[in-house]
């Protein structure tokens, strides 16, 4: 305690300190250079471990333990950032956490100040919000888990220089998740933490999509926490958390065909679903996966991943009830386009994800029979409505990569290749269009455009592309096929057998074929 400054007794009467120190005090300059001085209120509100840390770096600093900071290290971004900023005190109490914790806590560069202030001012300034929390939460204190998450999500989107360190911050989050099922875990606890340690696990299932097997166990300890954290009266964060889980559930379910595990409802009023485009498509995304799921069908990731190998005796056949099932979720996904695409909406943002949510959720629901028949578009029991159907839905799925610049979660990327090895089948069966290929080669070439260290979900999805693309010949998109195709449709006596046509052409529209398809 230096002079000018209350002891604790004096300080809680408020009244003036005649306290005098010993002669042999310690020196109240002997906190290590560079470090900010944190009072004993910001280190309450620090996370438990991250204050721990933060006490023992200054008994250290007392006894004459610790090195001192020399000026190389301070320019060489180490000890960066601004010292004197309190507003960044508690985010550098963190990152020494999560960096004490971390598999690779040599990696320097990557918890050098410096970068990690790049990485978290990116995070609010240039990276797209959460297509259910359009709003990026600001907390007064972060855990490591969520600093963990950000920081995976801002480099795997950044330059070169920051996304080399993906794999560093991306083992610390898979880490960070394993902790919480550990019962020797102990951490923060209360409304903040809980929120923040799912908003984590979100973000993770986002960016695991697909390769990541575990992502649904991820997604079931989230929903654990929000089952036993969230508060009686919560804020409206709880209600769009919740619908948040429930999206990327499904869209785990609907690549690999499993049951959701989150249900459509709970009994907690603060999560009850609201009358939204969100809560709509959940409902009837929710019953049609359940429906089929567990019945040991083939998925869209097994073929997407080139991992299919489903004989037909082990195929069991579809019945009058699926047929239903699915022309109902048609309807309901129809009738969900034509409400909701009306608006109002806020801004152009909120409008591209209706049209591509209703682009995405059709192509899936019409990708309901086609791994069954072997995911062959020719196959003998697929009816040219059914064929004409898919490959027209396909065809606009891959449009969207080139007109909708917000599109960067797995889900849509996973979607929108499915889609384009669809398209790649129709050419090679001499159903092609002259644009397809076109069209095919710019969503690759947007899909390397990647700084992300390999191996990761964009190179692996070009890789299967241009797997397929291996014996495509130009010429065979140049011939008249088209006209056999439109031929036959025009004979057919119902063209559109589930969805309603008008519904596609307005999609179309919006979605018009670019100047980039000339890549």
């Amino acid at each position: 305690m230096g002079h000018g400054q209350a002891c604790r007794r004096c300080e809680r009467a408020q009244v003036p300190c005649v306290f005098i120190p010993r002669a042999n005090a310690a020196h109240p300059q002997t906190v290590r250079v560079g470090e900010p001085a944190v009072s004993r209120q910001d280190e309450a509100a620090l996370p438990r471990e991250a204050a721990i840390l933060r006490r023992l770096d200054r008994i250290e600093s007392l006894i004459g333990l610790a090195e001192p900071i020399t000026p190389a290290e301070e320019e060489s971004g180490d000890l960066g950032g601004e010292p004197d900023d309190s507003a960044w005190s508690s985010l550098w109490a963190t990152a020494r956490a999560l960096q004490a914790r971390s598999a690779d806590p040599g990696n320097v560069a990557a918890w050098k100040r410096s970068t990690i202030k790049q990485l978290w001012q990116s995070y609010y300034q240039s990276m797209p919000a959460l297509h259910f929390m359009p709003e990026k939460q600001v907390f007064t204190s972060t855990l490591p888990i969520l600093m963990a998450a950000i920081l995976s999500f801002t480099s795997s989107r950044g330059s070169e220089d920051v996304a080399v360190h993906f794999p560093v911050y991306y083992s610390s989050l898979c880490a960070e998740i394993s902790a919480l099922v550990n019962p020797s875990h102990d951490d923060a606890h209360g409304e903040e933490a809980s929120f923040q340690r799912i908003l984590a696990i979100t973000y993770a299932a986002l960016l695991s999509e697909g390769h990541c097997k575990i992502t649904g166990l991820w997604i079931s300890v989230a929903y654990r926490i929000l089952l036993e954290q969230c508060p009686p009266r919560a804020a409206p964060q709880w209600q769009k958390m919740f619908c948040g889980l429930q999206i990327v559930d499904l869209e785990h379910c609907s690549l690999h065909l499993t049951c959701p595990g989150i249900p459509f409802e709970t009994t907690l009023s603060a999560t009850r679903a609201a009358d939204d485009q969100l809560s709509g498509l959940s409902r009837m995304m929710h019953v049609g996966l359940t429906h089929f799921s567990g019945r040991g069908l083939p998925t869209i990731w097994s073929y997407v991943s080139n991992t299919h190998r489903t004989t037909a005796s082990e195929l069991l056949p579809f019945s009058g009830v699926d047929a239903a099932v699915i022309r109902d979720w048609a309807r309901q996904l129809d009738a969900w386009l034509a409400h909701f695409s009306i608006g109002p909406f806020e801004n152009v943002t909120d409008r591209t994800a209706v049209y591509r949510q209703y682009v995405t959720h059709r192509l899936c629901v019409l990708s309901i029979y086609l791994p069954s028949r072997h995911y062959n578009l020719f196959s003998s029991d697929a009816t040219p409505e059914e064929r004409h159907e898919l490959l027209e839905s396909a065809r606009t799925t891959i449009k969207l990569h080139a007109q909708d610049t917000s599109i960067w979660s797995n889900w849509d990327l996973i979607m929108i290749t499915w889609a384009a090895l669809i398209v790649l089948q129709a050419v090679k069966g001499r159903y092609g269009q002259p644009a397809d290929l076109q069209a095919i080669r710019l969503h690759l070439h947007l899909l390397r455009r990647t700084h992300e260290p390999a191996p990761n979900i964009r190179e692996m999805l070009a890789a299967r592309l241009e797997e397929e693309m291996r014996d495509v010949r130009e010429e065979e998109v140049v011939q008249p096929v088209v006209a056999v195709l439109d031929a036959e449709s025009a004979h057919l006596r119902y063209p559109w057998a589930l969805f309603e046509e008008s519904s596609l052409q307005a999609v179309d529209q919006w979605i018009p074929m670019g100047e980039g398809y000339g890549v």
